[in-house]
């Protein structure tokens, strides 16, 4: 998965991540949901770690202080994800699949504002 890109799709919320290494990864919002503004793209450290063949355990902090983690499983092409925006817990469940790589943007990205509302799971789709 190193190197390739994939879209974390929640029907609610919708990111295209690269993974360019096990230490460092990149994204680009394609749909925000009201958590963070369309096309917010940031560099991020990242923590990935095997639970087995195919199933990662993945998890970042943003500039902003925004934490993310995801348990994605790339065999079954299914994410579960729980995001922590100013103190509220947001849980989403959604699919995965490999993409076209995003040339690297260079922007700084604007952080996710905690102005939407919290988040039921999502189905998976």
């Amino acid at each position: 998965m190193l190197g390739r890109t994939y879209r974390f799709d929640t029907g609610w919320l919708r990111v295209r991540f690269t993974f360019d290494s096990a230490s460092q990864g990149r994204f680009v919002v394609e749909e925000g949901g009201g958590l963070t503004p369309n096309g917010h793209a940031e560099t991020v450290d990242i923590d990935l770690r095997e639970i087995r063949d195919g199933l990662y355990l993945n998890s970042w902090t943003e500039r902003c202080g925004v934490t993310v983690t995801h348990v994605a499983d790339f065999v079954n092409a299914t994410l579960c994800s729980n995001v922590t925006v100013d103190g509220t817990l947001y849980n989403f469940v959604g699919t995965i699949a490999e993409v076209a790589a995003d040339p690297p943007t260079g922007l700084p990205g604007a952080g996710l504002p905690g102005a939407a509302q919290p988040a039921t799971s999502a189905a998976v789709r």
